[in-house]
């Protein structure tokens, strides 16, 4: 059997992928896919050369399919844009960092000399949701480069209306502090915070260091970086003067009696004004205008999942609306921007979907032949449930027994584990069940290198297993039952805590080695 570079798939099912991603035929059904194997099939669509947005049911689905595209296909450019991570009409702004994926992928998509080929992950919650317009995001997009001569005044400034908070040392994405001839910034997208040296206005060099430490990353010395808005909310003349224009047109109210309206005038940010972000744009645009042309590839779970966004967009809006006052213990009043201004409803959100070429996902395989539907033949695992509640039967002999049989059809076999260590601890038991010839590895290429009868092994958080004539899939929550999810927590290490003067702010309190609490006064 041939198989495709990229996918679980024969060349001729990804051919057959192509031609109607070429045919533009506006709607799609693909079945035969169960729940683990979307990663291969947003693989083999991307690799036709067209940008693929998959929508995917809630955050979990998401992050599981990023993983998986990961290992079929790393070279392909993924991309996520996730949800806020509040609820609407809430009094709380998404998280720092989870707004900072969003702008970063955004403005990724405004990088039209690496279009197509690129594959972007959303969620429904993230979908329905409005954005803001790619004119606004693109003028906050700036390069630093080496050599430049940069008014650092300005330059912060600058920053403030992007989003950006100026403090004392740099923690979090968003932030930016200045000390004399040296710069530091957390720009969104990336992982580290950036240090610019100047010698008065011109930048000498760039350097990354750790945002725990505050000490320099050695290796890493880029000679350039791109600043953008931290925050969907950029608060400059002009998005100021356009709230101030549509909170007295929808509301009838100004003046000192909201807090909201004399703070956003005054260029002031309050907790939660990303939920008026419709109020400071003429027309607010979605992440199908980030990506026209686009595939967009449906979970199967699509739908129940936006009636029920749609539900609670609508329930929160009234629950608003009747008592304006809700949890505010302070008296400050909440006036809800119109749903349709920040959102999709069910008849705008169809009528996008029906304007795209949209391929519909089914873990279920289709009967007969119908017109506009491709059956990849896909489908669940068998499991191992009956060995696991029988007495008398050992679970890991059963999942000898069903090796066995693949290698006798010429099936190859793949494994996956949650964990490093709970991969480990499966080859471990398999082995001492006479399961000797597993190999570890972390990409699809690897696994197709593998000799006939050799069973790999690697890290997917995919929870159930999937059969495809050329190919079988067994999960470790195949093996050992669901599995109960622990948050990790975060460990704080000592070598993580401040090391270098350059951190320190004159009048900032420290423990001397020999002398306890101090005040740090300066550097002789």
């Amino acid at each position: 059997m041939n198989y495709s570079y990229s996918s679980i798939f024969t060349s001729d099912e990804v051919a057959g992928l192509h031609q109607q991603v070429k045919s533009l035929q506006k709607k799609v059904s693909l079945t035969g896919v169960p729940v683990g194997a979307e990663g291969a099939v947003l693989a083999a669509l991307a690799s036709s050369g067209a940008d693929t947005l998959f929508i995917a049911r809630d955050d979990v689905m998401l992050d599981q399919v990023r993983k998986a595209i990961g290992f079929f296909s790393p070279d392909i450019t993924c991309l996520s844009v996730p949800a806020w991570d509040c609820l609407p009409y809430d009094r709380v702004s998404p998280r720092p960092e989870l707004v900072g994926e969003r702008l970063a992928s955004l403005v990724a998509l405004l990088d039209h000399k690496r279009s197509g080929g690129r594959i972007v992950l959303t969620t429904v919650s993230g979908i329905i949701q409005r954005l803001i317009p790619r004119k606004k995001l693109s003028s906050t997009i700036q390069q630093v480069r080496i050599g430049d001569r940069i008014d650092t005044l300005t330059l912060g400034e600058e920053l403030l209306a992007s989003g950006f908070r100026r403090v004392g040392s740099v923690r979090e994405i968003g932030e930016f502090a200045i000390r004399g001839d040296i710069f530091d910034i957390f720009p969104a997208g990336t992982q580290h915070p950036c240090r610019l040296d100047f010698f008065g206005d011109e930048l000498e060099g760039i350097r990354i260091f750790d945002p725990m430490s505050q000490q320099t990353v050695k290796g890493v010395v880029p000679s350039e970086i791109t600043l953008s808005a931290v925050t969907e909310v950029v608060l400059d003349d002009a998005t100021i003067s356009h709230f101030r224009s549509r909170y007295r047109v929808i509301f009838g109210v100004s003046g000192d009696d909201d807090p909201l309206y004399t703070a956003v005038s005054s260029g002031q940010r309050v907790p939660g004004v990303e939920h008026w972000l419709s109020m400071f744009h003429e027309n607010m645009e979605s992440l199908f205008d980030y990506l026209p042309g686009a595939v967009v590839v449906l979970d199967h779970q699509c739908g129940e999942a936006a009636e029920a966004r749609f539900d609670l967009i609508s329930e929160y809006y009234e629950a608003r609306q009747k008592i304006p006052m809700l949890d505010a213990s302070d008296g400050t009043p909440y006036r809800p921007v119109p749903p349709d201004d920040m959102y999709f409803n069910g008849v705008t959100w169809q009528a996008a979907l029906d304007s795209l070429q949209t391929w519909q996902l089914s873990p279920y395989s289709s009967p007969r032949q119908v017109e506009g539907t491709i059956d990849l033949k896909g489908k669940v695992g068998e499991g191992f449930v009956d060995a696991r509640v029988d007495p008398n039967a050992n679970v890991f002999d059963s999942v000898r027994e069903r090796l066995e049989r693949y290698a006798a059809d010429g099936r190859p076999v793949l494994m996956t584990g949650y964990s490093e260590g709970s991969a480990d601890r499966l080859k471990t038991l398999l082995g001492e069940h006479g399961v000797e010839n597993i190999v570890t590895l972390t990409s699809w290429a690897e696994f197709k290198s593998l000799p006939l009868g050799t069973i790999g092994l690697t890290v997917l958080p995919i929870e159930s297993g999937a059969e495809f004539p050329q190919v079988a899939i067994i999960t470790e929550q195949d093996i050992l039952g669901e599995r109960l999810a622990r948050p990790a927590r975060q460990r704080l290490k000592a070598e993580n805590f401040l090391t270098e003067t350059t951190s320190l702010n004159e009048g900032d309190l420290v423990v001397h080695m020999d002398h306890g609490i101090a005040r740090f006064d300066g550097l002789i």
